[in-house]
């Protein structure tokens, strides 16, 4: 009788650690998983104060009051020119653009390049910027320093510290949706720009980014930028593509959209050496290719409309299958 009371007890105890790990559980983002890619993004955003939010494990984030004021895109594309050599994308809009070089360490602007609403001025790195280090989790704490040179009238250098804390994590309810298992990065930034000729400009922000692995942007970023008077910007991800993500591939393979599909999938692999296969219904291979790059645009219009199987098998081996459906009318 005691031993089975004991079995019991050690069985009630794993099944707490285990219930205890569950609860603990938290994300680490890495490189595959928040990348920034080439693509097209559309972004929500407002100048709301929203104060500081809450921090530690399994918070739950409710912004779905949120409104907005203002879309606006950032277009992402493959860069390997000569003017920023370590750069291997440029994310550019209606006010400039931005050269990200990206690795296992973590994400950084190489150049900013800012030619809009009549500003012309570039910003050249001689230490690079941190946007995002990695890999990171909650509690994680990283410092950056970065110089860079610009022309605005004078001659600038700019001296910045960075410091990067995992905030919190837990679930993220935004206007477009809610999203679990998101981390929450606060960004303490300060940078001083000195002319050289007594002119002195100190700037301090304050930002707080949710990110999620699979989305290759923050889900959301709170930014206060205090440059004697404070500055506050808000932009999360709009609707098409958070439903795009969310309504994608819960594996850790792919992702693909939109679905039901037209005449085009665009396909998004988190592994450059993953296997794409695709069968009808009758386990027909009708499609397969060796993909090379992250993301994918395949080709449906010879497709005839029903119901097809989207295979992906990745480098390591993992395979994961959804349900695609074509409808050509």
């Amino acid at each position: 009788m005691n031993h089975k009371i004991k079995s019991m007890k050690k069985l009630l105890l794993i099944f707490s650690l285990a219930c205890a790990n569950v609860l603990l559980a938290q994300p680490t983002l890495n490189i595959n998983g928040v990348q920034f890619l080439p693509g097209s993004y559309s972004f929500n955003s407002n100048s709301e104060p929203q104060g500081v939010p809450e921090s530690g494990p399994n918070v739950t984030w409710d912004y779905s009051d949120l409104t907005n004021e203002l879309l606006f895109n950032s277009t992402n594309v493959s860069y390997n020119g000569s003017g920023y050599p370590n750069a291997s994308l440029r994310a550019y809009n209606d006010v400039g653009s931005t050269y990200f070089s990206q690795n296992s360490t973590g994400i950084f602007v190489e150049a900013i390049e800012i030619n809009g609403q009549g500003l012309n001025i570039d910003f050249n790195y001689t230490n690079v910027e941190t946007r995002l280090p990695l890999p990171f989790s909650y509690q994680s704490e990283v410092e950056d320093e970065f110089t860079c040179n610009f022309i605005s009238g004078v001659s600038f250098d700019r001296e910045g510290s960075s410091t990067f804390t995992g905030h919190g994590y837990g679930t993220l309810i935004l206007p477009t949706g809610t999203v679990t298992d998101v981390l929450c990065i606060k960004h303490i930034q300060e940078y001083v720009d000195d002319s050289g000729m007594g002119f002195v400009a100190i700037s301090l922000r304050e930002a707080y980014a949710f990110y999620k692995n699979g989305f290759h942007y923050p889900l959301l970023n709170l930014d206060a930028l205090d440059i004697g008077t404070v500055t506050y910007t808000n932009a999360w991800l709009n609707s098409e593509v958070l439903e795009v993500i969310e309504s994608s591939s819960v594996a850790e393979t792919f992702m693909m959209y939109p679905n039901p599909a037209g005449s085009v999938l665009n396909l998004k692999v988190f592994d450059n050496q993953s296997t794409v296969n695709i069968f009808d219904v009758n386990g027909r291979t009708v499609y397969t290719t060796q993909s090379s790059l992250l993301t994918e645009t395949i080709d449906l219009s010879t497709f005839e409309s029903g119901i097809y199987f989207v295979n992906v098998v990745s480098s390591s081996g993992a395979t994961s299958t959804e349900k695609l459906v074509v409808n050509r009318n």
